[in-house]
């Protein structure tokens, strides 16, 4: 009889411990998500912006394009590297608006 409620009680806690690992590795998904939804945010996009050579009304056009998270990805990552295919990028996407 012990060894039944011993079993029952290890399989109890197996049990458990699974929920938690997948809670956890939920957690840290999500938190991935976020990092990385950071390093394209509105906020870096717009101080990306500040440093090139571009007109108000194009930086208010450009919050516009920005609302969307792939233009965001997009505008950052060319301007790592290349800012002039950035800025050329961004224009041609307002001049669709």
């Amino acid at each position: 009889m012990k060894k039944d409620s011993l079993e029952g009680l290890v399989g109890r806690y197996l049990d458990l411990k699974s929920k938690q690992v997948e809670v956890e590795v939920t957690h840290m998904a999500k938190g991935k998500d976020s990092a990385q939804g950071n390093d394209f945010s509105i906020m870096r996009c717009i101080s990306v912006l500040r440093s090139m050579n571009v007109t108000a009304d194009e930086k208010i056009k450009a919050v516009e394009v920005f609302d969307i998270p792939n233009n965001r990805e997009t505008f950052i990552s060319f301007s790592i590297d290349e800012p002039e295919i950035a800025l050329l990028w961004l224009r041609r996407k307002m001049d669709k608006l």
